[in-house]
């Protein structure tokens, strides 16, 4: 009787596992033919890079700039046909709608402003598929060129690089999609394989820009920031370099506002491109002899100084390094004068000797009356007699002329006598003699 019982529960052990093997292989079965019904498509992950590429930057700028001109024209035709086809479906974009649905609803600016609004770009990434179309996503903001108003602008656009089209997904997509702050290395899928041409609404051409062309572009960016938003400016320059030569935004602020006349009217007339490992740097001098240094880590961005001297440079290091001391003590005199020529008082203060700043120069402001009493607006400095005193310490006789004094046989000079400490790597102080 027990050896009956226990062949029931093994026969039912071995029944239930039986129909079990049973349910799973039907249901594979079943899998693998909805499959083939219902093929799954897979899209690819794509990796967000930041844009480091010239001729990408200013195609796609190009292209957002076109963009809001047929935006602010009103032309619905040539924005309906520069939209994704997806996005106009989606959204009941029609022509007759278009242009209310993009200007008037996103950038809330009114009708008579058309025709003066103007894309300045940000920020610029994108993904690159496998079938020729990159993805960009651009951020920035659209200026009222006479108001100043500025409102967010977030786009993306779809570049089709070997049919030279396009297709834009405007900001509110973006915004809906969570994508306005979309960075580098983040994940990004999509599965465009082409972009077909809406005639010639739609089409671009590649943007080959010059290191001029770069540098005309940031520089207009900085008369951009110095005439409408210093804030912004402030912002741009190299952080170490803001910290050492200005006290603070108030410091910045009131730098700009005594030199805005002269700062707006200048004129760029040399530059000089250095490419290194993480940056390009452009040296610039405008028509003053004032210095403009930007240092592009990624196409369309910089960090700007507005001198040579504030920050040690690698290369004067260099050469400071490999000077006698004869070498150093002229080096540093004239980091001495290119700070008074530039207005720089509070760099040439730093460097008085304590002693001779408690005698002669109580403040910065004293100082600064003295060298605009006693010298020129520009000054040129000759090297006469050199002589060592001590250890670290120097005596250098000099002449000052007048350096916007075409005649350079001019009698207008001023004869100074520099004492300079040399200190530890670049560091100096000096004093110089007062009649």
């Amino acid at each position: 009787m027990k050896n009956l019982k226990k062949l029931i529960i093994i026969s039912v052990i071995i029944f239930i596992i039986i129909v079990i093997v049973l349910i799973i292989q039907y249901r594979k079965k079943r899998s693998i033919e909805l499959d083939k019904i219902n093929p799954v498509t897979y899209v690819e992950d794509y990796i967000v890079h930041r844009v480091n590429n010239s001729v990408d930057y200013y195609t796609v700028d190009t292209v957002c700039g076109k963009y809001l001109l047929d935006l602010e024209y009103g032309d619905s035709e040539a924005v309906y046909n520069e939209l994704d086809p997806k996005y106009v479906k989606e959204s009941n974009v029609t022509q007759d709608n278009v242009i209310s649905k993009l200007l008037y609803k996103e950038y809330d600016f009114e009708e008579n402003y058309r025709l003066r609004l103007s894309t300045n770009v940000t920020d610029m990434f994108y993904v690159e598929g496998d079938k020729g179309v990159n993805l960009y996503f651009v951020r920035g903001y659209i200026e009222d060129n006479i108001k100043h108003e500025k409102v967010d602008f977030n786009i993306i656009v779809e570049l089709d690089k070997e049919n030279k089209t396009y297709y834009i997904l405007p900001q509110d997509y973006v915004e809906e999609k969570g994508l306005e702050n979309i960075q580098e290395n983040d994940k990004y899928n999509f599965d465009i394989e082409s972009i077909e041409p809406n005639e010639s609404y739609n089409r671009f051409d590649y943007e080959i820009v010059s290191d001029e062309d770069i540098i005309l572009d940031y520089f207009d960016k900085y008369k951009n920031y110095l005439l409408n938003d210093k804030e912004a400016l402030y912002n741009v320059l190299d952080e170490e370099y803001r910290n050492k030569r200005f006290n603070g935004y108030d410091d910045f602020e009131e730098y700009i506002n005594n030199n805005i006349t002269s700062l707006w009217k200048a004129e760029l007339e040399k530059y000089q491109a250095e490419t290194k490992d993480d940056y390009v740097r452009y040296f610039c001098m405008d028509n003053e002899g004032r210095y403009y240094i930007f240092y592009q880590y990624y196409v369309g961005s910089f960090a700007l100084m507005f001198d040579d001297y504030t920050v040690d440079m690698p290369e004067f290091v260099e050469k400071y390094n490999q000077a006698d001391e004869q070498g150093k003590c002229i080096l540093n005199i004239d980091r001495l004068f290119k700070a008074i020529n530039n207005g720089d008082y509070k760099f040439a203060y730093s460097y008085l000797s304590e002693g001779f700043k408690d005698r002669y120069f109580g403040s910065e402001e004293e100082f600064a009356n003295y060298i605009k009493e006693n010298l020129f607006e520009k000054n040129r400095v000759e090297y006469k007699s050199f002589d060592e005193k001590s250890d670290n310490l120097f005596v250098y006789n000099t002449v000052i002329y007048n350096a916007d004094d075409e005649n350079e046989d001019s009698d207008e000079n001023v004869q100074i006598s520099f004492i300079i400490k040399l200190g530890e790597k670049t560091d100096f102080e000096l004093s110089f003699n007062i009649e």
